[in-house]
């Protein structure tokens, strides 16, 4: 976005319309929505409009124009001329705007028989300010990585134009993909997102009472959905967690969130099946990891031996729980530390919270009320090696304990699907051998017997 109201730039305007008075109304609200900081241009026709955008070299924050019937045709082009600007359209009354079902995020009516109110309306629907006083305190700042995991969003996703000033970029019920992420980021330099606090207070606590709601069914109706519901559970603990810990809110959707994990996973999961449905996926890849983890461990233990729903729960719990302490993807998806410094991608900062994320994640399980014994350690040993290569110890193979080992292992497996997807996995066993046989890694390779099943 051009404007911000704290800073020279102006806000980019085009009104459209032969009627003097609306003119001179929209541009008093504007002055004073965006403080007399705007760069206002008109034209009195459609036509004479696109004429303008095509021979304008300037982005148009806000297109607003007048349109009496209910012709598409022309309007399209406007929108798909200014494919990222906002649109107030001003209508004779509300019958026309059914007409008109465009997929436009910002896209608001007015009409001219209530401008004044209809107009602020759309106005400040599309470009909230924070409060009367300028405080952002109504707004919070989301990580993208949220975003893409919650599909359709919960709420209105806004971008800050300066203090107390937002413009809205998705409205509630979009789906926020990826390559629009990248847009915002390397076209338009918008790396922060806002949603209204209040929506998401809203948003946890309907997340709590759905996720409760799933826990205490006997069967989850359908796998796939209550998984999505699971990777929106977790985005919501790891954004609640950032901002104040691990707090009692955190700790009931993420075991809410376990218990609907250990039904999709059953009594005897199958590894074959989870590491083939583990290559179509993809998305935020702490999300999927994180899931597909606990479904591979448990797999795992059923395979060895070790199938108790307390075994099951720790493991889930801790796949959960394992990179919490990280911000985002490109962080967790580091191997080694080794690498991740041999890469050159990384500041001291990054490779110091890579490092010690397995720590940090191991302490807020202790301050998980009730949880099992064993799920800190698990959490603190995921990135250790038998040979004592890991970190963020360094541990050797008898240091590390057995369901560390297996999960280790899970986690490594995850890795190795993920960069080979089309190398059997048998070829994961038969390289790390050697590794793997010593210690209480010994016995979950031989269980294993070197092939998924």
């Amino acid at each position: 976005m051009n404007a911000d109201p704290k800073s020279d730039n102006p806000f980019n305007v085009l009104f459209i319309s032969p009627t003097e008075t609306l003119k001179e109304k929209a541009l008093l609200f504007l002055d004073h929505h965006f403080d007399g900081k705007i760069d206002f241009t008109y034209s009195l026709t459609l036509q004479e409009g696109i004429e303008v955008i095509e021979n304008d070299k300037k982005q148009f924050d806000l297109v607003i124009f007048e349109h009496r019937t209910t012709s598409q045709s022309i309007v399209k082009v406007l929108t798909e001329l200014c494919s990222k600007s906002a649109f107030i359209m001003i209508t004779p009354d509300e019958a026309v705007q059914s007409s008109f079902q465009f997929k436009v995020t910002n896209f608001e009516f007015a009409t001219l028989t209530n401008f004044d109110t209809s107009f602020n309306k759309g106005l400040k629907k599309i470009f909230p300010k924070a409060s009367a006083s300028g405080n952002d305190s109504d707004y919070i700042n989301l990580n993208p990585d949220s975003l893409l995991a919650v599909a359709p969003l919960f709420a209105d996703v806004f971008t800050k134009l300066g203090s107390g000033h937002f413009m809205r970029l998705f409205k509630k019920g979009d789906v926020f993909t990826k390559s629009e992420l990248d847009y915002y980021k390397n076209k338009k330099g918008i790396t922060h997102f806002y949603i209204n606090k209040e929506e998401y207070n809203e948003s946890i606590r309907a997340q709590t009472k759905k996720m409760a709601e799933l826990a205490a069914q006997e069967n989850v109706p359908s796998p796939e959905d209550a998984k999505k519901e699971v990777e929106k559970s977790l985005e919501i603990v790891r954004d609640l967690v950032s901002r104040a810990g691990f707090t009692a809110e955190a700790q009931a959707i993420a075991k809410s969130s376990v218990a609907v994990t250990l039904k999709i996973i059953g009594s005897k999961p199958r590894l074959a099946t989870i590491l083939t449905d583990l290559k179509k996926k993809d998305g935020n890849y702490i999300t999927n990891h994180s899931l597909m983890l606990g479904q591979i461990a448990c797999a795992m233990a059923y395979k060895v031996g070790w199938s108790s729903p307390a075994t099951f729960f720790k493991l889930s719990i801790a796949a959960f729980i394992h990179d919490i302490a990280l911000p985002n993807s490109p962080l967790a998806a580091v191997d080694s530390l080794a690498n991740a410094k041999a890469s050159r991608n990384f500041s001291e900062q990054e490779l110091k919270l890579i490092q010690m994320h397995p720590i940090r994640a191991a302490e807020y399980t202790l301050k998980f009320n009730e949880i099992p014994p064993d799920v800190d350690q698990i959490v603190a040993q995921h990135h250790e090696r038998p040979d004592g290569t890991g970190f963020p110890r360094g541990l050797g193979q008898k240091q590390i304990s057995q369901l560390s080992a297996l999960f280790i292992i899970a986690h490594e497996l995850i890795d190795f699907s993920i960069h080979h997807p089309d190398v059997p996995i048998e070829t994961y066993y038969e390289k790390n051998a050697e590794l793997l046989n010593q210690g209480n890694f010994k016995k979950i390779i031989q269980a294993l017997q070197l092939k998924t099943e």
